[in-house]
């Protein structure tokens, strides 16, 4: 399964599902066994390939990270009664958790595990109609505090989405705000700039990245599964619509201007002339 995840010339998702038939293959039998009688370098082995399917199935907007999630603790609950405790899958477990927005077993987790170095999660509240099978992110509402609601519809006219976070993002952030004609298209088109569901919350972060880019101010994913038609495996990708439906994604940012590729989109979508 190592090598599988090494396969550059895969996409996220082709690697999830290989993932997924070869955790079937090796792992399937041994989880109709009592955990405790499995080999603790058998229980890690299964551990860390639950971990990568859990990574991936984000990327695909699929709920079987859930699954996966489980399996993971299922696995590090029973290294943990053979004696094993690690301080990589602690960081792991963290994150799944984190990533798979359960807070409260996220601190519990961390305050029960003293080999787990965790930064301090953000203070979170949500808005009265907040509606959980709608796409959704946290904003930052002040310092070490987040505000989860639901995302505006698409609604008629043009839309853009961008999946950023990553310094390539930042890169296309600050030319585009550094280009009038690129500021007004993105303005026009209430860009959404929308970090993906990762396994880490650095509100820190979010504020810099804010502090800097006014026009492009950042928010989080609250789950990926009702974000329909946004693909969050690559960074920065930019989704336009129009009139609610999707007219095309482009991956990247060029190093001197935007690819012809996003520029026809934005063509497309009335953003451009």
């Amino acid at each position: 399964m190592v090598g599988i995840n090494k396969m550059r010339e895969l996409t996220p998702m082709q690697k999830g599902r290989r993932l997924e038939r070869a955790y079937a293959t090796h792992f399937a039998p041994l989880e109709k066994r009592p955990l405790q009688s499995v080999p603790a370098e058998d229980l890690q082995a299964m551990f860390e390939a639950a971990d990568m399917l859990a990574f991936y199935a984000a990327f695909d907007r699929s709920e079987r990270g859930v699954r996966y999630l489980e399996r993971m603790i299922a696995a590090d609950g029973a290294l943990r009664a053979k004696g094993i405790r690690r301080a990589d899958n602690a960081r792991s477990l963290y994150g799944g958790l984190i990533a798979a927005r359960r807070f409260d077993e996220a601190k519990a987790f961390a305050a029960a595990t003293p080999e787990l170095d965790a930064p301090a999660l953000p203070a979170f509240d949500t808005v009265a109609d907040f509606d959980p099978a709608r796409p959704a992110y946290y904003e930052l509402v002040g310092p070490g505090r987040m505000r989860l609601r639901n995302a505006e519809p698409l609604g008629r006219g043009p839309r853009i989405v961008v999946v950023s976070g990553c310094h390539f993002a930042r890169d296309a952030a600050l030319a585009i705000g550094a280009d009038a004609r690129l500021k007004h298209a993105f303005s026009q088109g209430q860009a959404l700039w929308l970090g993906a569901p990762e396994r880490s919350l650095d509100t820190k972060d979010i504020a810099e990245w804010n502090a800097e880019l006014p026009h492009a101010r950042m928010v989080v994913a609250y789950r990926p599964e009702p974000w329909r038609d946004i693909d969050f495996s690559s960074m920065p990708r930019f989704h336009v619509f129009k009139d609610g439906k999707l007219l095309g994604s482009h991956s990247g940012w060029g190093r001197s201007s935007p690819a012809p590729e996003l520029l026809d989109l934005l063509r497309r979508a009335g953003l451009l002339e």
